[in-house]
């Protein structure tokens, strides 16, 4: 009886000490997860690339090509044969041993709908601190013809050489896009938009963020909410743009004769255009001092406002201010 008593003592003493030691590694787990997640968001440790890996989706053209990230940058070049794309995955640590220890949380997930659209998803696999500190950037490759779309949160979203059309939008990071033909269509929410060396039908939008285009031509469309719009027109046949609140500054490389609007509700406004140019021009304002130098015919006046003609008056600029001054020069 004895015996059978210790015996009961030792299993309960066993599994209790079982039970705390469970207790206590889950505790400091989970409390070592939150202090990575906690210091990974205020940058006090680094983070380390703990994988890499490159997928090829073949040959076979897609209709189209979607890709969401809600964990780090997205980069689509294109002039490829097919679709392909590599991945590196990024988590915080003192050290990269200590890094490499931890769980990644996401992964890349690819699927070919019915329709033959081509998409590419990064996705949690589940639900853990760690996802508010993991990275994974994607670098894409594809055939120049082919459509894309990208939808990025916290990254930055890039796309070069492509001329199937191009929709892309970051909602907290820096969109560019460069050497593009056709339709584009880029925007963020909070984050600098870059547009270079891109022709066709463009439309840049940022609600918070300033906005650059240099080289762009064909039909340009460029607003912001709030941040200034700098636009640089190798060749225009439409060209809008406009700000809530924010400085313009829009030159014209070539001979303007086509349709030409630009206006803030707050904030300078500059316009270069050649003199040699073929349009009527008409400068209004309600607040703030308007300089005109270009070499206008027909020129009338109604107090600060300015309106004239350049060759034959075939196109048209008009630049509209609500509270600020307004320059439009001869381009130098």
């Amino acid at each position: 009886m004895r015996r059978l008593l210790v015996v009961f003592v030792v299993v309960l003493v066993a599994a209790g000490v079982g039970w705390y030691v469970l207790q206590h590694v889950g505790q400091t787990v989970h409390h070592a997860l939150t202090e990575v997640s906690k210091q990974g968001e205020k940058g006090a440790l680094p983070r380390h690339q703990v994988a890499a890996k490159t997928t090829n989706l073949g040959t076979k053209p897609a209709r189209k090509l979607t890709i969401s990230n809600p964990f780090g940058s997205v980069e689509v070049v294109g002039g490829a044969a097919g679709i392909s794309f590599e991945s590196k995955t990024y988590l915080p640590g003192k050290t990269l041993e200590e890094a490499r220890k931890l769980e990644v949380p996401i992964k890349v997930k690819t699927e070919i709908t019915s329709e033959g659209e081509q998409k590419i998803e990064v996705v949690p696999i589940k639900d853990t601190p760690m996802l508010d500190v993991v990275v994974l950037d994607l670098k894409v490759k594809a055939p120049a013809g082919t459509p894309v779309s990208i939808e990025v949160t916290t990254g930055e979203g890039k796309v070069s050489g492509l001329t199937g059309g191009v929709a892309v939008h970051g909602q907290a990071g820096k969109v560019r896009v460069s050497e593009c033909t056709g339709k584009v269509v880029a925007s963020t929410t909070v984050g600098d938009l870059e547009v270079e060396d891109t022709t066709g039908q463009i439309e840049a939008n940022t609600s918070s963020g300033a906005l650059f285009a240099d080289g762009v031509g064909g039909s340009v469309t460029a607003r912001t909410m709030d941040g200034m719009a700098n636009v640089k027109v190798t060749r225009g046949d439409e060209v809008t743009v406009s700000t809530m609140s924010g400085a313009i500054d829009v030159k014209v490389e070539s001979p303007f004769s086509g349709q030409m609007e630009v206006r803030t509700m707050s904030g300078d406004i500059a316009v270069a255009i050649p003199s040699n140019s073929d349009c009527r021009v008409r400068t209004m304002t309600n607040t703030g001092a308007i300089t005109c130098t270009l070499p206008l015919s027909k020129v009338e006046r109604a107090g600060p406002n300015v309106s004239g003609q350049l060759g034959a008056g075939k196109g048209s600029v008009e630049v509209t201010n609500n509270s600020g001054a307004i320059s439009v020069k001869p381009l130098e």
